[in-house]
């Protein structure tokens, strides 16, 4: 799961931004609704361009049209909240070094092998080899290698997998924008007319 808060730290001081238009306002959750929408489709349009340009074909699970699907927001008052609720999304972004837990090593499905995008549990007859020296191996089915056997896995951070701040902050000026808008619009549609109006 991935959870950051559109704030002045994300959008260099959006979340100001909101509070004074909030202060003006009786409605407040008006506001972060509509921000929380457009940070929620930026958040989600970025990830489904991610899947159409990073999925490789041939594998069944596509992980970031999973992720677009799993994006949501909340209010937090001062600021809206987007969740992914996908599990590796943190570690994409922050990256970090991953280790086997329920066993003595990760099983990494080998690209080109039919094992792409597949756990080991879907396969039958898996043998593993463990080189004693390196601790790393191989895991063999009919003598084709399926899975690399390692103790550990070290990824590198990659910012990209979500919209910079700037878009962030874009999008939220966007929403505020079409929300003043419509807030205009509904006043101007209300106000009565002054006797001799024209």
């Amino acid at each position: 799961m991935f959870t950051m808060s559109v704030n002045d730290e994300v959008t260099g001081g959006l979340s100001g931004i909101i509070r004074a238009l909030a202060a003006g306002f009786a409605d407040k959750a008006a506001i972060n609704k509509a921000v929380g929408r457009a940070a929620s489709q930026l958040t989600r349009k970025h990830l489904y361009k991610l899947a159409n340009t990073r999925h490789r074909s041939g594998v069944a699970l596509n992980f970031y049209e999973d992720a677009a699907d799993s994006v949501s927001d909340k209010d937090l008052g001062g600021g809206v909240e987007i969740t992914i609720n996908k599990a590796g999304m943190a570690q994409r972004f922050y990256g970090g070094t991953v280790r086997a837990v329920n066993s003595t090593h990760l099983w990494i499905p080998l690209t080109g092998t039919e094992a792409e995008g597949k756990a080991p549990g879907e396969f039958d007859r898996l043998v593993p080899i463990i080189n004693k020296a390196t601790r790393k191996g191989v895991a063999l089915r009919d003598g084709e290698a399926l899975f690399a056997l390692v103790e550990q896995v070290t990824q590198d951070p990659d910012p990209s997998v979500l919209p910079a701040a700037d878009a962030y902050a874009d999008a939220g000026r966007d929403a505020l924008d079409a929300y003043l808008d419509s807030m205009m619009a509904k006043d101007v549609e209300t106000r009565p007319f002054s006797k001799g109006a024209r």
